[in-house]
């Protein structure tokens, strides 16, 4: 069996997930799966750096070895590896491929007020024609500003521009270059050309000559130099699939038809469909709509929800070494009805979840009788909402008549959300693959192999290895 490594890296920690195949395309399909392997798993989270929340990624880098290592001592070498991470954060380099300064995270509060402020420089109707990104702050395009009016020098001295996933691939290979789906969540992007826009960079005092050309997610084969190949050998190589994380969970969604949102659920809830170019209008963007790069040249037409974020902070603070499913299980006993802004800014990054949920109940005279576990339920059912009010928008933008929901990713474990979901939105729900992220990654590389044919099989494939789930509308 051929073996494809897919290393999926979020916000809280990665996965290194094996990915094989039983049986060859042509063979027979009842014996015919994907088979998957999680290799090694490693926590991740921020550090404290100059004042701000920074990633540590010579520690990703060492976590990664040490999944490179348990391969070696097992004797497998994969035909090829790929990363994803989430969208928007980013490196600098100067000219001796050192990085500059540190890789702030986007939660980091130095984005503050920038949403705001860009106005003053390109009005927002003009940029969402020009970017079709949703407005939310920690955008690069915001990240740059802040940047350039704190420490300028470093963009002075940039002579490379990397995303996370770029740059741990050039630390494998030796090789920089620019992967379309998560260069597409910076806001200097040209969302018909899928190009940087020089001209937006020129006009907002920024770098216009260290980025690479975006490159289409499986378009590219890198070889693997120092530890990473004395560990996987001369055989191995990195085949860049789609690096932004969701980008790699829609690659994996078995779609029945075209009919059916996509809800990519973890600490992001990420809803939409897969569109063949943006949609730049002026009801998209008050919609707050965001058009990011797909596999295959699509769009990714979504909106980005705050997630499970919150819940997780709150289980964090109010019910350590509770599992979800007995956390979960406690709300569901709860007779609370509140709902809130589960986008309101204040939920990005509050030194305390539970305080600020309980500051924005106060607000609105909803404080009076609150327990710890009302929280929890409070949040599960925004988000169900939440998603209601998303996919009546999206109806609204595309005129299509949605008749599904397909969620993917760890949010999709949860029983009660998924039934919350039906009853918010009012339509079937299907369910997995949980892996959505990194079994897509893996497709990807698979694709590029040859190994699959095409997307039809590739969903064929999840559909009969993986579990799918299904809530109809009772």
């Amino acid at each position: 069996m051929k073996h494809y490594l897919a290393i999926d890296i979020g916000a809280s920690g990665g996965v290194m997930l094996l990915v094989g195949r039983t049986a060859s395309a042509g063979d027979d399909p009842r014996t015919d799966r994907l088979v998957t392997e999680p290799v090694y798993r490693f926590e991740n989270g921020y550090v404290s750096r100059g004042g701000h929340d920074c990633w540590d990624l010579e520690r990703l880098l060492a976590e990664i070895e040490t999944g490179f290592a348990e391969l070696a001592k097992r004797g497998i070498a994969p035909v090829s590896l790929g990363i994803d991470t989430w969208g928007v954060d980013f490196v600098l380099l100067d000219e001796n491929q050192e990085i500059i300064g540190d890789s702030v995270a986007y939660r980091d509060h130095r984005t503050d007020g920038w949403p705001e402020r860009l106005a003053d420089y390109v009005p927002d109707d003009e940029l969402y024609r020009v970017n079709g990104l949703q407005r939310i702050n920690f955008n690069t395009i915001y990240q740059f500003m802040a940047l350039r009016e704190t420490d300028p020098e470093q963009l002075e001295r940039a002579r490379h521009f990397l995303m996370l996933p770029d740059y741990l691939h050039y630390r494998l290979s030796g090789v920089m270059t620019n992967e379309y789906t998560n260069a597409s969540t910076t806001g200097l992007l040209n969302a018909r050309t899928r190009d940087w826009d020089r001209g937006l960079l020129a006009r907002l005092g920024l770098p216009t000559d260290i980025y690479f050309e975006p490159k289409a997610p499986g378009s590219q084969s890198l070889p693997l130099v120092g530890r990473a190949a004395e560990l996987l050998g001369p055989g191995s190589r990195i085949v860049v699939p789609a690096t932004h994380d969701t980008g790699s969970a829609y690659v994996a969604l078995p779609a029945r038809d075209e009919r059916t949102v996509y809800l990519s659920s973890g600490t992001w809830s990420l809803i939409g469909d897969i569109l063949p170019e943006p949609v730049l209008t002026e009801a998209a963007m008050r919609a707050n709509y965001t058009n990011e790069g797909g596999y295959g040249g699509t769009i990714r037409f979504l909106k980005n929800i705050m997630g499970l974020w919150l819940a997780q902070n709150l289980r964090r603070e109010l019910f350590p070494g509770v599992s979800w499913d007995d956390l979960e299980a406690r709300a569901r006993q709860s007779r609370c009805d509140l709902l809130i802004d589960v986008n309101d800014t204040r939920f990005l990054a509050p030194e305390s979840m539970s305080r600020e949920v309980r500051a924005y109940l106060a607000e609105r005279g909803q404080s009076a009788g609150i327990e710890d576990i009302d929280l929890v339920r409070i949040v599960y059912r925004s988000l169900a909402r939440s998603y209601q009010a998303a996919v009546e928008e999206l109806a609204s933008l595309t005129g299509k008549d949605y008749h599904a929901i397909h969620i993917t990713g760890g949010g999709c474990r949860s029983d009660w959300l998924n039934r919350l979901c039906v009853e918010a939105t009012g339509l079937e729900v299907h369910t997995g693959p949980a892996e959505g992220s990194a079994i897509g990654n893996a497709i990807v590389q698979m694709l590029a192999d040859g190994e699959i044919r095409d997307l039809v099989e590739a969903h064929a494939l999840v559909r009969r290895s993986e579990k799918i789930g299904r809530y109809p509308v009772s």
